[in-house]
């Protein structure tokens, strides 16, 4: 499930970059690269996740030993994080590039049904 928030807004970047819905904004640049940096730290943060979670999935309790004691603090900040990449982050992306895109309309005939 982590893997496929990544996956699916990398879809969906690419997805913008194939419509240029990027090209009708002012500053279609710095969206591109913005939506660039997006994907790739939602990517590290995903990866990061799963470097916390998998040992102690199989027991490991790594918040338990001495050595791992650090570890704590970044994975809690990363949880964070990973929550704002997933939830917050793409409704303000929508905000921005939804508009620019086009919509269609599909209707429905029930009498033919």
């Amino acid at each position: 499930l982590i893997f496929a928030f990544w996956t699916i807004s990398f879809k969906r970047y690419l997805f913008f970059r194939k419509v240029d819905s990027f090209k009708n904004l002012s500053h279609s640049r710095v969206y591109n690269i913005l939506g660039s940096i997006y994907v790739i730290v939602l990517v590290l943060s995903a990866v990061g996740k799963i470097l916390w979670i998998a040992p102690n999935l199989f027991g490991a309790r790594l918040w338990e030993h001495a050595d791992w004691k650090w570890a704590v603090t970044p994975a809690l900040i990363n949880e964070k994080l990973f929550s704002v990449l997933v939830v917050v982050v793409p409704l303000i992306a929508y905000y921005f590039v939804g508009h620019s895109l086009r919509v269609i309309t599909v209707v429905i005939n029930r009498n033919k049904l």
